[in-house]
């Protein structure tokens, strides 16, 4: 429950304050920038702030049932970025089940134009949140079974 509300916390404030610092900086340099009234803009922070939210959780989740940072950060990084990054270097029978990816969807969320790929983000980042939901369950009850 502590982790969940540092998470929160953190993940905004790091959404927020990445967002307003490059705002400045484009703005600085005489480039095109948004605001957070722009269409879109305020949720997609918002929703940035969630995504990294339910990352900290898998990250918790992970380590719990692996019992091992380096193990653990080698998971998480495997599931936020390799298989995403090599998802076209897969066969194409497996394609149809990368687009149910859960990061790569809930990723969608951090976009201010819709993504034909995924018109729903919000629906796949609550989708990945499940998934999380479901790691979390399995660390709890090993945790009670073998650490307890």
């Amino acid at each position: 429950m502590l982790l969940t509300g540092v998470a929160v916390v953190a993940g905004q404030a790091l959404m927020f304050t990445s967002f307003f610092l490059g705002q400045t900086m484009l703005a600085a340099q005489g480039v095109p920038n948004a605001s957070l009234g722009d269409p879109g803009v305020l949720s997609a922070v918002l929703g940035g702030g969630a995504y990294l939210t339910a990352i900290a959780l898998l990250a918790v989740g992970l380590g719990t049932i692996l019992r091992a940072t380096a193990g653990a950060l080698v998971a998480l990084v495997a599931i936020v970025f390799l298989v995403p990054g090599f998802a076209g270097l897969f066969p194409s029978w497996l394609a149809g089940i990368l687009d149910f990816w859960p990061t790569m969807g809930a990723a969608a969320v951090f976009t201010t134009l819709p993504n034909p790929d995924y018109p729903y983000p919000w629906l796949n980042l609550g989708g990945m949140c499940l998934g999380v939901a479901a790691v979390l369950t399995v660390a709890f009850v090993l945790f009670r079974r073998r650490d307890v």
